[in-house]
């Protein structure tokens, strides 16, 4: 009796951020990261699906809602790197619709070169550059790992074993946007995921009481 009387003072924290380490490291880590301003409350969107090309304009639909809706919380987005063939091929078009063709450039600059006195073959490096600047090429995954940068891509991009998987980071800093945060996603496209610690914490924290009176009642009728 008297340690149940006890037990109405107890408190209980059942987040997953009690169960980190409390060694040395830990400190110096939390330390650094107060001191370099880098992010604490991290929230990602999951979005898995067998072929790239769909979760890649999935992603920037849902990015354009969260700039929209959310305006002042950063977004680190999968398709800033690696945009869907639609939006690669749209801005090809405005390149070429910029710039003149590469014979058309060409013959400019000869005529410029001659008017400026300079000798031949003077613009020759440019112009054996001219034909890529015009007519870009397209950002693959695999270009981005046959030029070694995995370690880049590979954060927000990930080939599972019959798929892929992209990775959205979000950095609110209040409730409020959080929950649009949560709303858009919802809207956009009920496939992707919203989840991050914070969520984590507050799910476990909204479940605890619940499932330990359920918990102390079913055992409470099994002694009696």
């Amino acid at each position: 009796l008297a340690l149940g009387v006890l037990a109405m003072r107890l408190r209980v924290n059942p987040t997953l951020d009690r169960l980190r380490s409390t060694t040395d490291a830990a400190v110096l880590e939390t330390r650094l990261a107060t001191t370099f301003g880098l992010p604490r409350d991290v929230y990602i969107v999951t979005h898995e699906g067998t072929a790239l090309e769909p979760l890649l304009e999935a992603n920037e639909r849902l990015t354009a809602r969260l700039r929209r809706d959310v305006p002042a919380v950063p977004i680190q987005a999968p398709t800033t790197l690696l945009p869907s063939s639609g939006i690669q091929e749209l801005r090809a078009r405005r390149v070429r619709e910029a710039v003149p063709s590469a014979d058309a450039a060409n013959a400019w600059l000869e005529s410029a070169r001659e008017a400026a006195g300079f000798r031949s073959g003077t613009f020759a490096p440019f112009v054996e550059r001219l034909p890529r600047l015009v007519e870009p090429g397209r950002l693959t995954y695999e270009e981005y790992l046959s030029h070694g940068l995995r370690d880049l891509i590979e954060r927000f991009v990930v080939r599972t074993g019959d798929g892929w998987m992209l990775i959205t980071y979000l950095f609110p800093t209040d409730a409020a946007d959080v929950a649009r945060i949560e709303r858009t996603v919802t809207s956009v496209d009920h496939t992707q995921t919203l989840t991050g610690l914070p969520l984590v914490n507050r799910e476990l924290d909204e479940r605890f009481l619940p499932e330990f009176l359920k918990g102390l009642a079913i055992g409470t009728v099994m002694v009696i």
